[in-house]
């Protein structure tokens, strides 16, 4: 995956929930950003420089919306950019909706199952090409408007 210079994301691999974990490699610095229990923490080169509790009101949460994730990797891939990755600010959950970045962006991706047999499903039921969110609709099916 390459840099998305229409988001200004870098190009960050990853996703899940329980925790969220997204790793990225760039400019010669690893990191890997983690958000489990309302905490967000991000790691360069096995270092950890910033810790922010997102949901303090929810001390279980583990998970992000697509929206969200398209917010904080957007404002992420700017602070490292920047080199302010240590002094970075982020919403908080309850703010994000708020947030002019709070729309599907190109990551997280998805394999959609592409088998339409009732059985239990194995990799081999789902497609090889991967999604992400904002392409596509609200069946999960590849969007064909774009």
């Amino acid at each position: 995956m390459t840099s998305d210079t229409m988001t200004g994301l870098l190009p960050f691999e990853g996703g899940g929930s329980f925790p969220v974990q997204y790793e990225l490699e760039h400019g010669g610095h690893h990191y890997y950003v983690r958000y489990r229990h309302s905490w967000l923490t991000v790691d360069v080169d096995d270092e950890e420089v910033v810790s922010l509790q997102l949901a303090p009101q929810d001390d279980d949460d583990g998970e992000w919306s697509d929206e969200a994730t398209h917010v904080y990797l957007h404002l992420l891939s700017d602070a490292i950019r920047g080199a302010s990755l240590e002094s970075v600010t982020l919403p908080t959950k309850s703010e994000l909706a708020s947030h002019p970045l709070f729309k599907k962006g190109p990551i997280p991706r998805y394999h959609i199952l592409v088998c339409g047999m009732a059985h239990p499903h194995g990799l081999e039921c789902y497609s090889q090409e991967s999604y992400a969110a904002c392409e596509l609709d609200a069946q999960g099916r590849p969007s064909r408007s774009g």
